[in-house]
């Protein structure tokens, strides 16, 4: 009966935390309105004294939340494992509105609550659930870093495959084609958005689940990695009133983050902000953000051009993808228009060679492109967790004639100055700082 007191449930309701109960008093921290016979019961309950940290409401939800979110026991996966060998037929269960409040014992659900609340704890960008032989394989994005966290056995996947299937809208019964969905849970008191993708595979199927934690978001310049001249070099270009923006970088480098930090910076009453994305990873006060629904045909390319329609100052395009989403971005960028966008490139010199293949010639690249924003991530120095590494290439005279001849990028790098930080570069000041290692 003792452990009834031991869950979140109980401790959300009652507004306390009860620790050290293997000692022979109880640790207690308990918001300043709880309820003192509640605490004469547990001590009655336990047969044991007690002594209590009274904190401030505001405080105690972060250690609540920080408790449950982060105590996680991944042991109980083998006994997961263990009935659901024996439990041929799982009954179909509504989700829960908070994954932290399920006290159903079903394993599927409580394997898949483990698995995100273990991805909130690491902080992990995407979850990769994939069927390889006899396993089912868990794996993590974490701070840009491809992990594998853990395997079961593989005839768990169709009945973990259908649990997401179910909270995210999907048709449970289609495995023969691509599906994407998204849902919302709770995590206490943070609102995690879950981005579903679903593929075929050889012998199964291949289900990816993108987590957006408003929460863990950084949005200010100064919080994302830039050295100092970099973040000068940035702004000055933030304040330019036409032009194009390029943020590059690998998947999970963060350039989305990059780009609504730009937006904070700039965002004045003012100005008119507008944003095509897919998907919204970060709602920003004050902000006309519109998301890609391919299934009503409104792409990057038909979002901006109806964007354009409405009178924009600044335009965020989530992502270049095609040639004409290319070629709209960049005409807007000459019309008066400030565009902030994305490119998938090696490297972001490799950015203009991109734009010229997707259709842009190169004396509207030299006219339009303002700079290029590189970007990756590395260990920080005394934690786990990643850091931006930044490389800005400021738009020369010397550049733009360069561009103007050739996209060739080992032609255009030699016409970039001495004092020019690459991304090699700013990893060596980092390491020399002890800011990465």
């Amino acid at each position: 009966m003792n452990n009834d007191f031991l869950n979140y449930k109980f401790s959300k309701e009652n507004k306390l935390i009860i620790e050290n109960i293997d000692h022979h008093k109880l640790k207690i921290i308990a918001d300043e309105s709880a309820n003192l016979k509640i605490l004469e019961y547990i001590s009655w309950s336990f047969k044991k004294p007690y002594k209590v940290k009274w904190e401030q409401s505001d405080r105690f939800n972060i250690i609540l939340e920080e408790k449950f979110t982060n105590h996680n026991d991944f042991s109980e996966l083998s006994a997961v494992q263990d009935e659901l060998k024996i439990n041929d037929v799982i009954k179909e269960l509504e989700n829960s509105n908070d994954i932290l409040d399920t006290q159903e014992d079903a394993p599927i659900v409580k394997l898949f609550n483990l698995i995100l609340k273990e991805a909130i704890s690491r902080k992990a960008s995407d979850v990769h659930l994939q069927v390889f032989e006899n396993k089912l394989y868990i794996k993590m994005r974490v701070h840009g870093s491809f992990e594998n966290i853990f395997s079961l056995n593989a005839n768990i996947s169709s009945r973990l495959f259908t649990r997401i299937k179910i909270i995210s809208g999907l048709d449970i019964t289609e495995k023969r084609k691509p599906q994407d969905g998204r849902v919302t849970i709770n995590l206490g008191k943070r609102k995690i958005d879950l981005r579903i993708s679903t593929l075929p595979s050889y012998d199964s199927e291949r289900i990816v689940l993108r987590l957006l934690d408003q929460k863990n978001q950084k949005l200010q310049l100064d919080d994302l990695g830039m050295l100092n001249e970099q973040i000068k070099l940035f702004e000055k270009y933030l304040k330019q009133k036409n032009g194009i923006i390029l943020v590059t970088g690998p998947t999970g480098s963060g350039k989305t983050t990059t780009l609504y930090a730009a937006i904070e910076k700039i965002k004045e009453k003012n100005i008119n902000i507008m944003t095509i994305e897919d998907p919204i990873e970060y709602k920003i006060d004050g902000i006309s953000q519109t998301q890609v629904n391919n299934k009503i045909d409104l792409s990057f390319a038909n979002g901006l051009r109806s964007i354009l329609r409405q009178d924009p100052d600044v335009i965020l395009v989530g992502e270049i993808r095609d040639e004409e989403t290319a070629d709209i971005a960049v005409r807007a960028s000459l019309t008066g228009h400030l565009v902030l966008t994305t490119l998938h490139t090696n490297t972001p010199l490799g950015s203009f060679d991109r734009l010229n293949e997707l259709g842009i010639n190169r004396k509207m690249l030299t006219s339009s492109v303002l700079c290029v924003v590189g970007q990756t991530l590395e260990k920080n120095y005394d934690n786990e967790e990643r850091s931006g590494i930044f490389e800005v290439i400021n738009m020369s005279q010397s550049l733009k004639d360069a561009i103007s001849k050739s996209t060739e990028e080992n032609q255009l790098r030699k016409k970039l100055p001495k004092n020019h930080i690459s991304l090699n570069d700013s990893i060596e000041l980092k390491k020399l700082n002890k800011l990465i290692r």
